[in-house]
């Protein structure tokens, strides 16, 4: 249940980083346009709004929520994962004992593991990345036409088929 209930906060973070990540531009821009003289009113309720956004897409604002989430269902799915696998081993034949070593055991537990962080490694970080440029793609499509869309997914294709092949050369240096 609480591993629910941080994937439910995770769920939360993402989508309120991406109306943060909206938000700020839009209220930033309402609120120089207030700043008239001629009004003679600061827009204080306008400012306030934009330094909470701000604020909320800083590393004390959502990321704080997100890291405490993330290392809950880390640890949690870890300590079962590790408590499945070592029950599974336990209840194998003495032959299975005799036989292997105790590394590869251990290897075994930890490539258990690394499948879970896999998992949350998609789910977290790279699906929310296709959602904004589906979001994008439609969203550009609505105030353009088709024919501007086309050239920026063939230039967002170009791009992340360039940052793949060139992922390895970037991590050697």
């Amino acid at each position: 249940m609480k591993v629910l209930g941080s994937l439910a906060i995770r769920v939360v973070v993402v989508l309120l980083r991406r109306s943060v990540g909206v938000a700020t531009p839009k209220l930033l821009s309402t609120a120089l346009d207030k700043l008239d003289p001629s009004l003679g009113t600061m827009p204080w309720k306008t400012i306030v709004f934009w330094a909470c956004c701000v604020w909320l897409d800083s590393r004390a604002g959502l990321e704080v929520l997100d890291s405490l989430a993330r290392t809950r269902i880390h640890n949690t799915l870890y300590k079962q994962v590790t408590g499945l696998a070592i029950g599974h081993i336990m209840a194998l034949s003495f032959d299975f004992h005799s036989k292997k070593d105790a590394r590869e055991i251990l290897k075994g537990i930890d490539q258990a593991a690394l499948l879970s962080q896999l998992v949350g490694l998609i789910a977290f970080d790279n699906l929310p990345f296709v959602i904004d440029y589906i979001v994008l793609i439609g969203y550009i499509t609505y105030l353009f036409d088709r024919h501007l869309t086309s050239v920026i997914l063939g230039i967002l294709v170009t791009y992340v088929l360039f940052r793949i092949i060139a992922n390895p050369w970037i991590q050697h240096k």
